[in-house]
């Protein structure tokens, strides 16, 4: 196969030796067919899926009589073009075809030959199961009795052990444990496995169908079989199953100026109930409150636009500058939205939202009104910590409002709408987005990293199997959304693996306090008011906070 000479290309397109241009060359096809790399008879670009020069009717003759006849080659780039793009659609619809008859094909075989009989709706049913299960941890088929559970859910009333939980490795995994819970009681703990549910082992089990067989009747008692990381022993744990209806808020004062507020969740009530909490706490001590502790561990998080009204409730507009933490392009990239670039260093945003979709693009933003109105804050996170508890955390720490303490949270940094089907009853939750703190960090898969880490001592000083702390932190596992099956990839997987060297590297101090976390941030509260007296400068809030 012979490359084509340049005198012969230039003959095919009509120039002449006096350079005169006669070629019939549409100008739209004429960068497309300059860029194809020509070869000689009829081999022309094979990869395009057809024969190019039949299409380009080039007659060999055009070239062969030289100067004394000329000829123009009429070239239909534009119709090479189209036919291209055709081929290549056809390839298209020749591969949907043939997976649709992979699964019509599955679908006959499962209906004739399973062991039991199933209906064409149930086949289709489970078929919708599989294809959501499989493409994140998050995203799911809801049939009615799931759709209906859902809605009550995010009310904050429903029945059964008040337990967050996923599906990894063929086990129930717990995100975490809802306060005042039966799972909550009964010693359940973020990241516990759940193996067997009564005497049914949950391997094999679809999630539902593992939540159904926890569902029951109020008053109704339940063996769980619980597997711990740090134990080598199975344990199992009888819970009695009661009606769940969630205080996603409680507030309280310690040593008498500094509040605690505990947000266990993110329901269609939060922001109303911390508005409520903050205020008795503002009541209860006339007007002296030194510092809040915000307790977001083992909060799973919940409804978005929640999340916003909380984060909204400790800051001001245009009482920060935020400084985008990543390169330019990736923070263009990652915080698109017209509105967002309007707002000069997303002074004035609490999360941002980006998918596929248009309409998956949101924006929250501040309203003006700090409601404790520059009082210091301590977030407290941990590895339970995930999602609308996440958006929060990393709005307080880009705007500088609070120091961020504890463990790095969970990473689950993706939003999932629920999308009625036709019949009215059923639904999909699906992922439709990323979210992204106000300086533009990806959540999904990296977490939010404390200012300050501090990790979960609970010590045992009655039992003779007391370890010291060092060796029970060497000997915990924990998980976090980044190790889910089908999960999201961090877009900076390099800054997940920093932060795993850092906590590695950690030493932990032997300390004694039942909640060391909790401790460790009244104590900076105390240290931050005891600087701010005797500081004439700036806050000490926003010194600590400051980069």
């Amino acid at each position: 196969m012979n490359i084509l000479s340049i005198p012969r290309v230039l003959t095919v397109l009509g120039i002449q030796k006096d350079m005169k241009f006669k070629c019939k060359v549409l100008t739209l096809g004429l960068s497309f067919l300059l860029g194809l790399n020509l070869y000689a008879d009829t081999n022309l670009a094979p990869d395009l899926g057809f024969n190019l020069a039949s299409s380009l009717n080039i007659n060999k003759q055009v070239a062969n009589n030289g100067d004394n006849n000329p000829q123009v080659a009429s070239v239909n780039v534009q119709g090479v073009y189209n036919q291209a793009v055709s081929s290549q659609q056809q390839k298209k619809d020749q591969a949907t075809q043939q997976a649709l008859e992979r699964f019509s094909n599955s679908v006959d075989i499962v209906r004739e030959i399973y062991v039991q009989p199933l209906t064409d709706a149930q086949i289709l049913d489970k078929a919708l199961v599989g294809l959501l299960t499989e493409l994140d941890p998050h995203s799911q088929y809801l049939n009615q009795e799931e759709y209906e559970a859902l809605s009550i859910a995010t009310s904050g009333e429903f029945t059964g052990i008040g337990a967050e939980v996923t599906m990894e490795d063929g086990m129930i995994k717990v995100i975490s444990p809802l306060d005042d819970s039966p799972a909550a009681k009964a010693g359940i703990e973020a990241g516990d496995l759940i193996v067997k549910i009564n005497d049914t082992p949950v391997s094999g089990m679809k999630l539902d169908q593992a939540i159904k067989l926890i569902r029951g009747k109020s008053g109704t008692k339940l063996n769980l079989t619980i597997v711990r990381k740090n134990q080598t022993e199975p344990v199992i744990l009888i819970l009695v199953r009661a009606p769940i209806t969630v205080v996603s808020v409680k507030e309280k004062l310690i040593d008498g100026h500094y509040g605690y507020i505990r947000i266990s969740s993110f329901q269609e009530n939060t922001a109303k109930e911390l508005h409520k909490a903050i205020d008795n706490l503002l009541a209860s001590t006339n007007g002296q409150l030194r510092g809040v502790i915000l307790d977001l561990r083992n909060n799973p998080g919940g409804l978005l636009p929640v999340s916003v009204e909380v984060a909204d409730a400790f800051l001001d507009v245009n009482a920060s500058d935020v400084n985008t933490h990543l390169d330019g392009k990736s923070a263009q990239a990652a915080i698109s939205d017209k509105k967002i670039r309007d707002n000069k260093n997303n002074n004035n945003i609490v999360v941002s939202t980006k998918g596929r979709m248009t309409e998956s693009g949101y924006v929250g933003e501040i309203t003006p009104g700090d409601d404790i109105k520059g009082i210091p804050v301590v977030a407290l996170i941990n590895g339970g910590s995930a999602s609308a508890s996440e958006i929060v955390a990393a709005a307080l720490q880009d705007h500088h409002r609070a120091v961020i303490m504890g463990e790095r949270s969970f990473g689950k940094g993706s939003v999932q709408s629920v999308i009625p089907l036709a019949d009215g009853k059923t639904a999909i939750k699906i992922t439709t987005a990323r979210f992204y703190s106000p300086s533009g960090r990806p959540i999904q898969g990296e977490g939010v990293t404390p200012d300050v880490t501090v990790p979960a001592l609970k010590l045992d000083t009655n039992s003779k199997q007391a370890q010291s702390s060092a060796q029970a932190m060497d000997q915990k596992i924990s998980y976090r959304e980044i190790d889910l099956n089908q999960a999201l990839k961090p877009e900076h997987p390099e800054v997940v693996k920093k932060q795993d060297e850092q906590v590695a590297q950690n030493k932990i101090d032997l300390e004694t306090q039942k909640d060391y976390q909790l401790t460790a941030a009244v104590n900076l509260l105390k240290g931050l008011y005891a600087f701010e007296g005797q500081s004439s400068g700036p806050r000490a809030s926003h010194l600590v906070m400051g980069n």
